[in-house]
């Protein structure tokens, strides 16, 4: 096969011509193969130097191959990355004296407080936001191709996605529900406090797979980080697939701190090799850390309390690594993902405005392994 190769190598720029396809024909004591090549426009798919090969091993002389069922190229996979609209503790956080570090730093909130803070929800700011995006005009048409979108099972991004993506792909007309969202004025969206509810476009109908997928979470950093039971969101979201990446931790599925003896998740042998199956994502994937190991790593020498544990930087590029192994796995070759700044920052390492909207190809995206 290396001298066969070789030889195409040589042959294919005096003989390929454009819209043309070379057939070559070659054969060992058992079998017999024909190897088709032709130019392609698109450099992304390139095999060979400007030509594309399949291999096809003659059904006449015994092989197994045939023009039907022979392997085909790996398609180029392109991801939708969107980040979350402007959230209550987003805004707090912006405040002097309330940002990351600062010193008497807290994220502990009264009872009253605390609604807005834990899971923390689109703040008006955010609603509206998530409304531009679903009237950007640009918006339907990067989801026209769209085969599955994995949304991270925070509140936050859940809004955005309702309010953004769902009237683009629900089964009423897409133009229809887009009217919807343009009929609403900008003096609507800032003084109406009903007008941006995600409710408002929620469908039961949906023309495209959507999954929560807890591998897409924001690294927990606050008390903003710490999710909601899926039993609680799929009564909210029941559009949304709460069971298949839940793997039996629906009730408790972020990041948490344990006893050593309640503590059983079992994290990956070794992060640095790559699974193979979605199954091996599900197996070696674990969201606790036992209490005799776990080590403050966030700003607390100058009077910084917090309300909850924080997800160790070799925790959250573990699952940063099984993240980049879910998208790679999927057969989708277009996939919308709506995330968070850390996420999107580390599988990136582009900073994302809230509710920003890129579209990169699939081979951009960088894989971690826990330090």
């Amino acid at each position: 096969m290396k001298n066969v190769f070789s030889i195409i190598t040589l042959i294919v720029g005096h003989n390929l011509h454009k819209n043309k396809v070379l057939s070559l024909t070659f054969s060992n004591t058992q079998r017999q193969y024909t190897i088709n090549i032709r130019r392609i426009s698109d450099p992304r798919k390139l095999k060979l130097k400007g030509v594309e090969m399949s291999l096809q091993r003659d059904t006449n002389v015994g092989g197994a191959f045939s023009s039907q069922n022979r392997p085909h190229p790996k398609k180029s996979k392109k991801v939708i990355l969107i980040r979350h609209g402007c959230t209550y503790m987003n805004e707090y956080l912006s405040q002097p004296g309330c940002r990351w570090g600062d010193t008497g730093f807290t994220d502990v909130f009264s009872d009253e407080d605390i609604k807005s803070y834990r899971d923390s929800p689109l703040s008006k700011r955010g609603e509206a936001q998530a409304i531009g995006l679903l009237k950007a005009s640009e918006t339907q048409k990067i989801l026209e191709d769209v085969e599955i979108i994995a949304v991270s099972p925070l509140t936050r991004t859940l809004q955005t996605m309702a309010i953004a993506l769902l009237p683009h792909i629900s089964a009423e007309s897409r133009e229809t529900s887009h009217a919807k969202a343009g009929t609403l004025k900008e003096k609507e969206i800032d003084n109406n406090e009903e007008c941006c509810k995600e409710e408002k476009y929620q469908s039961d109908h949906v023309e495209i797979p959507i999954v929560a997928l807890p591998l897409a979470a924001e690294r927990l950093y606050l008390i903003s980080d710490l999710g909601s039971s899926s039993s609680k969101l799929s009564k909210r979201y029941p559009y949304v697939d709460f069971k298949t990446e839940f793997h039996d931790k629906g009730e408790k599925w972020w990041f948490t701190v344990e006893d050593d003896d309640t503590c059983s998740a079992v994290n990956a042998a070794d992060n640095n090799s790559k699974v193979h199956t979605l199954n091996e994502i599900k197996a070696t994937f674990g969201c606790c850390e036992r209490e005799s190991e776990y080590k403050e790593w966030r700003p607390n020498a100058e009077g910084q309390t917090y309300a909850c544990p924080g997800e160790s930087q070799a925790f959250f590029n573990r699952r940063m690594t099984a993240l980049y192994d879910w998208i790679d796995l999927r057969e989708e070759s277009t996939i919308c993902l709506v995330s968070h700044w850390g996420v999107l920052e580390c599988l990136t390492g582009a900073q994302f405005e809230n509710c920003e909207l890129r579209v990169i190809n699939f081979e951009d995206i960088k894989r971690h392994y826990s330090e």
